[in-house]
């Protein structure tokens, strides 16, 4: 009952808001209008368009606000929030040895449906064809699709290669890992971390991000560490 009492408050007072902006701007406008035609617009394409503004608003902008998210999860089972820079290791076998490879994944949610990603490696970009949130079972899981581009530095032995990574999120929201697999018959896991809410354009970008935030972190266990001594 909560969850209904905040959205139809959130609702309402914007619907109010967007009335009282369209009633003080284009009310006179609208009246001086031929009869139908003014009838047709305060009767059907001005609610129309409050509310296509309203819901634009809402799965474009506000759903990454915590508490509108949790409410248009839970009415219009919209995604969960991911969006950001995410570090990690990608594990592999190669040759016939393990191997390990540091990892980026940028994270892009233009709208509450929509999911983007790419991956950086030192090596490589890949770029997420389709992607996806499933919620099968009460589990989220980030599946994509994906176009790797040929290795900068063994392109022989690299090539331009395709796959899919299916990602399991974890509660927190903070935690992703999973498998990927490639149409070269290889496969691999990996496991992320929640870096920052920014996002990178290569990996020279996102190694830089990570750098920017690893000092922050050093100056706040700092502070901690200095105002526990006080």
């Amino acid at each position: 009952m909560k969850k209904i009492s905040k959205i139809s408050i959130i609702s309402i007072t914007l619907y109010v808001i967007l009335n009282f902006l369209w009633d003080s701007m284009l009310a006179d406008k609208i009246a001086s209008l031929p009869s139908p035609i003014a009838e047709l617009i305060n009767n059907y394409i001005a609610p129309a368009s409050i509310l296509a503004f309203f819901f634009t608003c809402v799965f474009w902008f506000l759903w990454k606000v915590p508490v509108v998210r949790n409410l248009t999860q839970w009415l219009f089972d919209t995604n969960t929030c991911i969006t950001g820079l995410w570090i990690g290791k990608m594990h592999f076998q190669w040759e016939g040895k393990n191997q390990t490879k540091i990892i980026y994944l940028s994270v892009k949610q233009s709208n509450a449906y929509s999911v983007t990603c790419i991956l950086y490696t030192e090596s490589r970009t890949s770029f997420s064809e389709t992607a996806f949130i499933d919620k099968e079972k009460g589990i989220e899981r980030l599946i994509y699709t994906y176009d790797a581009e040929k290795a900068v530095k063994s392109p022989e032995t690299n090539p331009q290669h395709s796959g899919i990574t299916i990602l399991t999120i974890g509660k927190n929201k903070k935690i992703l890992s999973g498998e990927y697999f490639t149409n070269q018959k290889t496969a691999g896991r990996i496991e992320l971390d929640f870096l920052s809410g920014k996002n990178a354009s290569s990996f020279k970008d996102a190694a830089i991000i990570f750098k920017k935030c690893s000092r922050k972190r050093e100056h706040l266990t700092f502070l901690l560490s200095y105002m526990s001594c006080i």
